[in-house]
């Protein structure tokens, strides 16, 4: 009864916190790092802003990818993922997981108006520009041997310097009342082989749709929702035909029950034409994509998040056909529409700047791609920092812009910048995912 479910996106579903002070969005999955030598685990919880959470619907990055983005750059009580045994509801407010994250004070105290709780709050709570550090939840089950609790276990690096229990790394003592643990992926600076169970999750929600579709009195929205949950992952395991089967049933499903208009329709006819285009059946993909996006510009109108979308995944499958006008007008529409709704840094208007970038290098048009990839990159690193190894979503990461942006440099002959790009790259890369 303490939580609600939720839906952050389509792609990520999630139990709703109405703490007092805001909402914390709980992942309704878990990150499962066991492994067939695990033998006692722990369940975590990791908090975090929107951004960063939204990384644990892309099926399509790595393991070492998804762990890399997790972790904390700051490291007070050495390199790792930080935590805690806490759920949202016994934490009752964002202020609590803020302040049991980032000040060294008790957590618990009842006056919160101090100088310290202000600066908490003040970085790393609604006026961050990154957004609030404790909107969303990643539960982690963690085995014992990769979790080190601040009062019980030094993690490796803080253990070499000689830092004490209970201190930070600078050797400030902390409140004993926090609760903080740090997940730690790596022995060495590489990041660890540990593997998410993603196909356990795959398993279980597929049983779970055979016993809705199996039950008469199943709730319709459960069953669709379950439907376009287990399509999902199956694309990101790239099983394209399952998967083009399961959206061809869903999506019969919801036109007879809902109406070819409805969201889950439209939600899955777009989803179909992706399965599609991901197989080369472009033909097929095409009017699913007009006749999505022609739906949602009549009922959401042109500037709606799923409206972008939609003209972002039509352009990408023109540029495929070699339709390069319209898909070029089409990303123009787009990034105006995001610049205009969400900003300039918004991750929408970041992947907006990609895909134009990226159409306007193959079409050797390199005065106007190379200020589209700096922008972009600035943005990325400004939005999600020079380490950060993956954006949101379909978005390309900053390194990927940096890659990008030397190619446009490379071909325009500027070898001298060209190196120092990709020197700085390659460095990033290894000291975020390892040789």
């Amino acid at each position: 009864k303490k939580y609600t479910r939720k839906s952050l996106t389509a792609e990520l579903r999630t139990f709703c916190y109405a703490s007092r002070d805001g909402p914390v969005h709980v992942w309704q999955h878990a990150l499962n790092l066991q492994d067939e030598d695990s033998s006692e685990v722990i369940v975590l919880y990791h908090y975090s802003n929107e951004l960063c959470f939204q990384n644990v619907a892309n099926l399509e990055q790595t393991t070492a990818e998804l762990f890399a983005s997790l972790v904390e750059g700051r490291a007070h009580f050495g390199q790792g993922v930080y935590t805690t045994q806490y759920e949202p509801s016994v934490w009752g407010s964002r202020k609590r997981i803020l302040l049991n994250n980032y000040s060294n004070g008790d957590p618990w105290r009842k006056n919160t108006t101090d100088e310290e709780s202000r600066k908490v709050l003040r970085d790393w709570g609604d006026e961050n520009t990154c957004g609030n550090r404790a909107a969303c939840c990643i539960p982690m089950i963690v085995p014992r041997d990769m979790a080190f609790s601040i009062f019980e276990r030094q993690t490796p690096d803080l253990q070499a310097r000689g830092v004490p229990l209970g201190t930070d790394s600078k050797g400030r003592e902390v409140h004993r009342n926090r609760d903080v643990w740090v997940v730690r992926f790596s022995d060495d600076g590489g990041v660890r082989n540990a593997v998410a169970k993603t196909d356990g999750i795959l398993d279980l929600l597929q049983l779970r749709l055979g016993k809705l579709q199996e039950n008469p009195r199943s709730k319709e929205q459960d069953t669709t929702d379950c439907m376009l949950e287990v399509a999902r992952r199956l694309r990101g395991r790239g099983r394209y035909q399952e998967t083009e089967q399961l959206y061809r049933d869903c999506l019969a499903r919801c036109q007879a029950k809902k109406g070819i208009t409805s969201h889950d329709a439209l939600v899955t006819a777009n989803n179909l034409a992706g399965t599609l285009q991901d197989q080369g059946k472009l033909d097929e993909a095409e009017p699913l994509y007009r006749e999505c996006l022609k739906h949602r510009r009549a009922k959401l109108g042109n500037c709606h998040v799923s409206t972008l979308t939609n003209m972002s995944n039509l352009a990408s499958l023109l540029t495929d056909r070699g339709q390069w006008d319209e898909a070029e007008s089409l990303r123009r529409e787009c990034l105006k529409a995001t610049r205009s709704k969400l900003g300039d840094l918004h991750p929408n208007t970041l992947n907006s700047l990609h895909g134009l970038a990226g159409l306007l290098m193959l079409r050797q048009r390199m005065d106007e791609a190379e200020p589209l990839y700096r922008e972009c990159l600035a943005g990325c690193q400004n939005k999600l920092g020079d380490l950060h190894p993956i954006t949101l979503l379909c978005m390309q990461d900053t390194l990927t812009s940096m890659a990008n942006l030397g190619g446009v440099l490379q071909k325009r002959g500027r070898l001298d910048q060209v190196e120092i790009l990709y020197r700085e790259c390659l460095q990033k890369r290894r000291a975020t995912l390892g040789d």
